[in-house]
């Protein structure tokens, strides 16, 4: 399904518009402070180009998550990790806490290890897709937002938002849902990216996605390419693009689990970090085992945890429910107290005793917080 071609030097003027609709009226966003280290521009009329390392943070924080919601939390990230250098002098903790609420932990991890790998190079970010693209965490999407926004390269874009507006500018009634309608889409996104300045056409269709050409009641009286639009014409606005298909909800049920030692005057909590091929992966949370029953979770302990086989578990009157995509979690509480000559059994990979008063820093997302807080609610020793 091939979109109608556009007649010759109609996008460049459409381009040019919206670069223009842009320039005047862009959002104030933290983000979009101008580049200034010398000779990135080349001549003094050049638009002005974004740092490389604001627009990688912001478009990996902007993945999934709301712009008023990401502001924030890029302020406070600026703030504490101000260049590529301080990030990469960092500890992942430190990360991970600056990180906290913003969810996919292993955004944040490839972020650190990007960030070491550049200042292993000398600090500077390579300025072509290839070369961004070769660097972990960022994919099609931000390595042409980086090289057009940053570097003025033309390199295209295409996220939900520009599927929308291309979807009804152009009257592609489908989805970039197989490879040559996948393709159609990064067509026209590259043909908008070679019209015109590209970090201005690929702001200006992000801003344009965000503002005027919305999932719902579009302002096309506002839209700066209204005039062209097949959606508008046509009174499609509604229907494109085509509605697609939801995933259905996964429920599942289990046991979380937290675990003591005593420590000298202090305490210790078992933690577990999920491996990348397990369901909530990367994720540092108390031991989670999908079991229906406590019958169930006293064999899956034993088979995860030998040299614990001994301690104590006992039963929290508390559930905790939670969501996180498509998967509904309904998660039963329990505590173990390990007796100190059974802790220093070797663990198995992935679990590891942290001092209690460490949580706070090590439990980022909002499921594990949301169990400690619930066993602190219940009268749990830690509080």
């Amino acid at each position: 399904m091939i979109p109608p071609v556009r007649q010759a030097g109609k996008v460049e003027r459409e381009a040019e518009a919206l670069a223009a609709w842009f320039s005047a009226g862009q959002r104030d966003l933290p983000w979009r402070q101008p580049y200034s280290a010398p000779g990135v521009l080349a001549e003094e009329n050049d638009a002005p180009r974004r740092d490389p390392y604001r627009v990688w943070i912001a478009e990996i924080m902007l993945q999934q998550t709301q712009v008023a919601t990401v502001v924030p939390y890029f302020e406070r990230w600026m703030a504490r990790f101000p260049d590529v250098f301080a990030l990469a002098a960092a500890a992942e903790a430190d990360a991970l806490e600056a990180w906290a609420g913003l969810g996919y932990y292993s955004r944040a991890r490839n972020i650190l290890v990007t960030a070491r790998e550049l200042v292993a190079r000398g600090g500077a970010f390579p300025d072509t897709r290839e070369g961004l693209l070769a660097l972990k965490g960022i994919g099609e999407y931000t390595a042409g937002a980086i090289a057009s926004l940053a570097f003025d390269r033309p390199e295209p874009i295409l996220d939900g938002n520009l599927v929308r507006v291309f979807s009804r500018l152009y009257g592609m009634a489908f989805l970039p849902d197989s490879k040559v309608n996948r393709a159609a889409y990064w067509d026209k996104a590259r043909e908008w990216a070679e019209a015109h300045r590209p970090g201005l056409v690929n702001e200006g269709l992000m801003e344009l996605g965000a503002l005027i050409c919305t999932p719902r009641n579009p302002s096309c009286d506002d839209c700066p390419l209204s005039a062209g639009c097949v959606a508008r014409r046509d009174g499609t606005q509604a229907t494109l693009p085509p509605a697609k298909g939801r995933k259905a909800g996964v429920d599942v049920e289990g046991y979380a689990v937290a675990a003591y030692r005593n420590v000298g005057e202090g305490r210790q909590v078992l933690l577990y970090t999920a491996g990348k091929d397990e369901r909530l992966a990367g994720l540092v949370n108390f031991p989670f085992f999908a079991v229906p029953d406590w019958t169930g979770l006293k064999g899956a302990w034993k088979a995860a945890l030998p040299g614990l086989v001994s301690a104590h578990l006992k039963p929290r009157p508390a559930t905790v429910s939670h969501g996180i995509t498509h998967y509904r979690y309904r998660i039963r509480l329990a505590e173990a107290n390990v007796e100190a000559r059974k802790a220093e059994s070797i663990l198995p990979e992935g679990y590891a005793w942290v001092e209690e008063e460490a949580l706070g820093r090590l439990l980022v997302s909002s499921l594990p917080r949301k169990i400690w807080r619930s066993l602190g609610d219940l009268g749990s020793p830690h509080r």
